[in-house]
């Protein structure tokens, strides 16, 4: 990474007359040069977002090189676990997408045989009604047969 090439990219994008439009036309050049450079995704999303908000470009730069914090670097999710043994099962784990938040099966989980893409645990009438708790001990108790 060489510092002074990344705030010269980043200065291109922010000193035009219209900064608002200048910025919609350079930042995909810049991210892109920014992760040839090697910054991370999250540093780019971090600089991305001091840019857009009115920030100086040496904020930008030192948001860069900020370190992610820790919690994006532990474990995987319960959701995402779970997704993995539904997958060694030969299951896909679906999220509800109804429309209203309010809906009570709202962000509800359901099992779709992946070969038949069939629902095998659920109802797919009711946004699919299993909790993450629900799912994996469907998850346990078809493993245990």
């Amino acid at each position: 990474m060489r510092p002074k090439e990344d705030e010269f990219g980043l200065r291109l994008a922010a000193k035009a007359a219209d900064r608002g439009k200048a910025f919609d036309e350079h930042w995909p050049a810049v991210r892109a040069q920014l992760a040839q450079w090697g910054y991370s995704s999250w540093g780019i999303a971090q600089a991305h977002r001091v840019l857009s908000q009115g920030g100086s470009v040496d904020e930008a730069v030192e948001a860069l090189r900020t370190e992610e914090p820790e919690l994006i670097h532990t474990a995987p999710t319960r959701e995402q676990r779970l997704q993995g043994m539904a997958f060694q099962q030969g299951l896909r784990l679906r999220k509800s997408v109804l429309g209203d938040e309010r809906a009570r099966h709202f962000g509800t989980y359901g099992l779709y045989d992946c070969k038949r893409d069939v629902m095998v645990v659920g109802s797919p009438e009711t946004g699919y009604g299993l909790s993450l708790d629900d799912v994996e001990t469907a998850l346990r108790e078809r493993r245990r047969q």
